[in-house]
């Protein structure tokens, strides 16, 4: 009788996630389901971001009677929505740029600019925290999959712009990599779990074999930005100094000359490297990643920001110039470049600067350290924006945006709640 009173008080229990964190694994696990699902069914190229527009509705009706404290939500996408259409309004020679690949086809599709509406609807920093870690192990164990393509093969097979392609290196499965890296790290900076660090190591290592040296700058930068935040005054500025120029050091030896320097070295010594002779030959043999790429469209955008009206060419306002230099990407490669080549030199630095100020802000106010290492997590991945991609198909500088207004908009009903 005994046992059968344990049998009737025994329950089994299923916690159902909140529909907001449902949302957030979604949202950074998408591009998985786009390749692997969506692109399979009729109709999936559209059917992937409507899957997030419903969990952002759902999001929204559970909220309900709070909806005045998501405004900002719509007046962002209203905003973005006008940009772009009086771009392509008045100049229909944009057109083109419609349905090309990085066009606003891919932005809408894409859903880099979602990530604001997503990380905007969250509860909190902790919440956050605790849907990206376990997004992490899924990226890393997605991202392990994709290489054991190259690992048997010796190259990646992927279309770009209509053409199937067969490289030795594949940026986005890089910074795909880099994204799986500060998620599954949470683990470590948060709940000092140390084994942690061998998913993190073989990731490194997998960029720099099979993949973009330049992610390594933003995953150093952001490492830094660690440093300086677990600090707490304690530093010197002797300890100060040695830790800009590690980093400085460290980002000098993934570019082309510092290889070369140390290729150079090794070999007056009579020694050789083959891993370093081998990321040589990649760079030097791949016009993509190559800094002289860069540097052409660098020179052209520049040109246009100094030759050009004061209020600048509107957004996608390079496109059409970089992509008759034969870069079918038409982007600026440089985040700073494609705010002044958009919104001109006045209104394009006025923004740099807001911008610039808020990161610092927002390290200086907020002491929370969830909110503080969600920052840093979504700068790291943003400083890809410095070499490549563009603002409109990034996810980090949205979120960023959101973090800063989901802290400032939090502090502000509360004292008023105290009023």
């Amino acid at each position: 009788m005994e046992g059968k009173n344990k049998y009737m008080h025994f329950r089994f229990t299923l916690r159902i996630p909140k529909i907001e964190k449902i949302m957030l694994f979604y949202y950074f696990t998408m591009s998985i389901w786009r390749e692997n699902l969506f692109t399979h069914l009729p109709g999936g190229w559209i059917l992937c971001p409507a899957t997030l527009w419903f969990l952002i509705l759902l999001t929204l009706i559970k909220k309900h009677r709070c909806l005045g404290r998501y405004i900002d939500i719509l007046l962002f996408y209203l905003v973005i929505f006008g940009l772009f259409f009086f771009k392509f309004w008045e100049n229909p020679e944009m057109s083109v740029w419609l349905t090309r690949t990085y066009g606003v086809l891919n932005v809408v599709t894409w859903g880099g600019i979602y990530s604001y509406a997503v990380i905007r609807l969250q509860n909190n920093a902790m919440d956050i925290l605790g849907v990206l870690k376990k997004t992490g192990i899924v990226l890393c164990i997605y991202y392990t999959w994709r290489a054991l393509e190259v690992i048997q093969n010796g190259y990646w097979t992927y279309t770009q712009f209509d053409v199937v392609r067969h490289t030795t290196s594949n940026m986005s499965w890089s910074y795909g990599v880099l994204m799986a890296i500060c998620f599954v790290s949470i683990y470590l900076l948060r709940e000092k779990i140390r084994w942690v660090i061998i998913p993190i190591f073989v990731g490194i290592l997998g960029i720099l074999v099979y993949g973009s040296r330049g992610t390594l700058i933003g995953f150093l930068l952001g490492i830094l930005f660690l440093i300086l935040m677990h600090n707490n005054g304690k530093m010197k500025l002797k300890n100060y100094i040695l830790l800009f120029l590690c980093v400085g050091m460290a980002i000098f030896l993934l570019s082309d000359t510092g290889l070369t320097t140390v290729s150079d070295l090794l070999k007056n010594m009579g020694l050789n490297s083959r891993f370093i002779d081998s990321l040589l030959n990649f760079s030097f043999s791949n016009f993509e990643e190559t800094s002289n790429g860069r540097w052409i469209i660098w020179m052209t955008v520049l040109n246009m920001i100094q030759n050009g009206p004061f209020y600048g060419y509107g957004v996608y306002g390079e496109r059409n110039i970089v992509y008759n230099l034969g870069m079918r990407w038409g982007y600026s490669h440089n985040i700073f470049l494609e705010l002044l080549v958009s919104f001109g030199w006045l209104i394009g630095s006025i923004i740099i600067i807001v911008m610039i100020i808020g990161i610092v802000r927002f390290f200086v106010k907020v002491k929370n350290k969830d909110e503080r290492l969600l920052f840093i997590i979504f700068l790291t991945l943003s400083f890809e924006l410095l070499l490549s991609n563009t603002l409109w198909l990034h996810v980090a500088p949205w979120a960023l945006m959101a973090l800063y207004v989901n802290h400032f908009k939090c502090t502000h009903y509360t004292k008023m709640k105290m009023l």
